[in-house]
Order: structure tokens, then sequence, then C-alpha cells
């Protein structure tokens, strides 16, 4: 398995990091520099979505525009999921080989998305060469309590399920999702989990180490802090790789299904 600076956390994650800068995902021919679609809850989904003063409103809108080597610039406000049981944002387009779909914050702004009800504040569904970063979601913990939830809980309602970012597995065509960078983002809040990759493969969770109380948070097992420019998981193939500097050890390998986590999140049955 090939040498990268990264330490694997095996784990669902929530941590607060700086934005990174990403490397160019997979190997192949050149591209021109993609599009950019803008997004602000003040937009409109009937607007062009290709400039500062004619952005979607939504998430979704922008996803579902965007093609390979394409970038979706997401503006201030709070982005909540627009019917109850839906995800947030949903990607099933796919980028190509050294021209990924990503998903950011727009220069100098600090957007928050925001699953109430929603099973998935972003789900990566099917989709390949996709890139997240710089975005904080923030689950609904807050107003949750274990009383109500022992009340309230039952099958098929995403309230005390809902996951941050899952990349998984389009289970209605079979596409796994593969070839997915999570970086830089802050993720705290969701009561199902923070992180997660199911039935994924060539997932890299890629986050600076910063100072976390872990009691203060509810979504992290595990944080570790090493000297470097980058730390997070990397999911390649059936085995998770933890390294750090020139050093490398890798872990036994973990069965395709699970990608190396621990726990599968809560996720609503078909």
């Amino acid at each position: 398995m090939k040498r990268t600076r990264a330490i694997a956390l095996t784990a669902a994650l929530l941590v607060t990091s700086a934005p990174l800068g990403l490397a160019t995902m997979g190997a192949g021919r050149a591209y021109a520099a993609g599009r950019t679609y803008f997004v602000n809850p003040s937009g409109n989904d009937s607007n062009a979505g290709r400039s500062t003063r004619s952005p979607f409103r939504t998430l979704q809108k922008a996803a579902d525009s965007a093609g390979p080597g394409d970038t979706v610039s997401i503006m201030n406000g709070t982005y909540s999921e627009r019917s109850e049981g839906s995800n947030v944002l949903t990607i099933k387009r796919s980028g190509l080989p050294g021209a990924p779909i990503t998903f950011t914050a727009h220069p100098g702004h600090h957007p928050v998305i925001h699953p109430v009800k929603a099973w998935n504040g972003i789900s990566v569904h099917g989709a390949s060469y996709i890139s997240v970063k710089n975005l904080e979601v923030k689950g609904n913990n807050d107003a949750l309590t274990p009383a109500r939830a022992e009340r309230e809980s039952k099958k098929g309602d995403p309230t005390f399920n809902t996951n941050c970012i899952s990349v998984e597995q389009d289970r209605s065509t079979g596409a796994q999702s593969h070839h997915v960078e999570v970086t830089g983002n802050e993720v705290h809040g969701c009561a199902g989990g923070g992180i997660s990759a199911i039935d994924s493969d060539h997932v890299t969770i890629c986050v600076r180490p910063v100072p976390v109380p872990v009691t203060h948070h509810r979504d992290i097992v595990g944080v570790a802090q090493l000297a470097g420019l980058c730390h997070g998981a990397v999911v390649d193939g059936h085995a998770l790789t933890r390294e750090a500097s020139d050093e490398t050890r890798h872990a036994q390998p973990a069965p395709r299904r699970t990608a190396g986590w621990p726990r599968r999140p809560a996720r609503p049955r078909p």
C-alpha cells in the first residue's frame, strides 16, 4: 500500500480544522478548469447559479448541475433539508480522475449545513471523484435528550439517527462510492454518526489536528495528534493504513463492507 502522510482514525470523527489544500485525485488526462456554481439561501433555483449575483438557493440544485471538474461554492447561511426524511445534500453525480466535483465554502464564508430531521447532512451516494472540504456540518443534538429519544425514537424516523457526512453505496443501483476526499471540515452534533464510509473504496478523511476535549463532544471516539501537515483516515481497498512521517504501519485487513470503521451509523431501511 502506498505511503501517505496520514494517520488512520478508526472512528466516526468530529474534528474542527483549518482549510486544507487537496492534491489532484487520481491520475489521467488533464482537464480544463471547470465551472463554478454558487449557492446562497437567498438565491433561487431558477437562476443560472454561475455568479454570486445569481446563485442557486439549494445545495441539491447545484449538485444536480455540477459535472467533472466543477466546483460548488457555498456562501454564508444555514442549509437544512427541504423535507423530513431527506438529506440536506445528496451527491450522485461523479467527477473523473483529475477532475473531481468539489463542494466547498465560498472564500471568506462559513456556511453551516444543519440536518434536523434528515438521515444525512451530506450523502456521497454511489458517486466517485468527489471532494467535500471546508464546511461545517452541525447536527441537532442540542435539541435532543436521552429521555426524549427513549420516548419518541421509532423505525423510519431520522430525528435520533442523523449522520453528518456519509460516504455510501447507492443501493438502488449497486454503485459504490470511491475516490472521495473529505477534508478540513467541522463536523459535530449528529446523533447517528460523524463521518462514515460504508461499502466504499479509496476514501480519504483528512484533518489538521486540534486540541478537542473528548468529553465535550459526543461524536468523538478518538482523536490523535502527531507532527505533520495532514492527519486523517485513508480507506484504500480492504485495509486501513496507519502512517505518520516516514513510519508505516498497516492495520489488519478489514472486511470491505465495513471499510474498517468500528460501527455502522444508522441508515434508513428501504
